[in-house]
């Protein structure tokens, strides 16, 4: 399973860290955030795309997102997103699922 990661903080890190030492099939393919280019670290397989832009995880490539960005806004959105283009999304975001969540 192809996933990407929505999100690259402490939280972001510590499931990056997770998926790669995991002996489950997951491969990780992607990995979005803000100013992409500070987030970048060198334990990250150059196999991994960085993007900025989240339409990237949206493509054919990509199976499963997990979003660790938190808040409902622009989290929300892209969530919507995400289940229009028929992905699984996995979330921490207990915000968005008090609002949202059904």
């Amino acid at each position: 399973m192809n996933v990407a990661l929505l999100g690259f903080g402490t939280v972001g890190q510590s499931v990056a860290r997770l998926i790669l030492a995991s002996s489950a099939p997951l491969t990780l393919t992607h990995i979005c955030n803000r100013r992409v280019a500070r987030k970048r670290v060198d334990w990250i397989p150059s196999s991994v795309r960085w993007t900025e832009n989240f339409d990237d995880l949206l493509g054919p490539d990509v199976d499963l997102i997990v979003e660790v960005i938190g808040g409902l806004d622009p989290a929300g959105r892209y969530h919507r997103a995400a289940i229009a283009a028929k992905k699984s999304v996995v979330t921490a975001n207990k915000q968005l699922i008090a609002h949202e969540g059904g």
